[in-house]
């Protein structure tokens, strides 16, 4: 028993004395690190962004690199602009042209820009993304539906997942294949214009396009 009782108070020491160096090694071993990076974009433009300070140890740094961007040599980083706003578990984000979750979305930035749902986003090392044999088909899909919105005719939102386009004015559009949109010409945006507001459409494989309500 006393045996037993030894062992017990001989691994509680152990674990004492390591939390203890452990506690020593990062008082009088680390030091504050500025994060000062140069941020370039697609677009060619940089700036500067500075990250708040963190502590970081003399022997090893831990560089974070936030979502959507990728780390260059020399405290650089690539920011990867944001192109599309999609609705995914209760919130609104910006996604790049990767599909990786990159900002939310303000609540005014949501009027003048078009709303795509109906994807999943997996974390992929910290970073939300679509599956990536999957990113050609969806951008395809969102050029397509974005080239829609042409002069009065606007698209407000686009769910990807049960082929359903709304434009403005609650006029919806069902599509049974997203390869269909190469068939639209001119009579389809004098159709969406023309009709009442709330108006319900079937976009067929051959582009012809039918009211149902």
């Amino acid at each position: 028993m006393r045996r037993r009782v030894f062992i017990l108070f001989f691994i509680i020491a152990c674990l004492w004395i390591l939390g203890l160096a452990n506690f020593t090694i990062e008082v009088f071993f680390t030091e504050t690190r500025n994060n000062c990076y140069l941020v370039y974009t697609e677009n060619g433009e940089e700036y500067t962004l500075d990250f708040p300070g963190v502590f970081v140890k003399e022997w090893y740094a831990d560089i974070i690199v936030p979502p959507g961007m990728e780390k260059l040599p020399g405290n650089r980083l690539m920011f990867r602009d944001a192109r599309y706003i999609f609705y995914y578990s209760n919130n609104y984000y910006w996604v790049n042209e990767s599909f990786e979750i990159i900002d939310f979305a303000a609540i005014d930035e949501l009027e003048n820009n078009v709303i795509y749902t109906g994807l999943d986003f997996f974390d992929n090392n910290g970073v939300y993304s679509i599956r990536k044999n999957m990113v050609d088909e969806i951008h395809y899909i969102v050029s397509k539906t974005s080239s829609l919105s042409q002069g009065s005719v606007k698209i407000s939102y686009v769910d990807i997942e049960n082929k359903h386009i709304v434009f403005r004015r609650g006029i919806n559009v069902r599509i049974f294949e997203w390869e269909t949109l190469d068939l639209i010409d001119n009579s389809f945006y004098e159709i969406i214009e023309k009709s009442d507001d709330r108006s319900e459409f079937v976009l067929f494989s051959d582009g012809k396009l039918l009211r149902v309500r």
